[in-house]
């Protein structure tokens, strides 16, 4: 039965063949896990630092808008200062009339 050896060293050979080709495609897709994990990870690290882009730009548009507001009160509080020294200037400015009137 030389041809039956022969048959079964051929089934040998293809049966090593395609494990072969199952142990490449297994390595493939290995490599395909370790490339997606890689490209998982670059994208979780690019998402996280454009939330933190945008934790800060939101920190920055409400400090603007509390500078803003701190702006608006101090420039209320200015006009308020104004208006006081306004009210003292013209009572001093009357209590002045008053005091030439008397001279003259």
């Amino acid at each position: 039965g030389g041809g039956q050896v022969a048959a079964l060293e051929e089934e040998k050979r293809t049966m090593a063949a395609s494990l072969a080709g199952l142990e490449a495609a297994v390595e493939g897709l290995e490599e395909d896990k370790q490339t997606n994990l890689k490209l998982n990870a670059s994208l979780k690290s690019r998402v996280e630092e454009l939330e933190a882009q945008l934790q800060t730009a939101q920190t920055s548009v409400q400090a603007s808008q509390e500078g803003a507001e701190g702006a608006e009160r101090r420039i209320k509080a200015l006009e308020e200062e104004k208006r006081k020294l306004e009210g003292e200037k013209s009572t001093l400015e009357g209590e002045k009339k008053a005091l030439e009137g008397e001279k003259s």
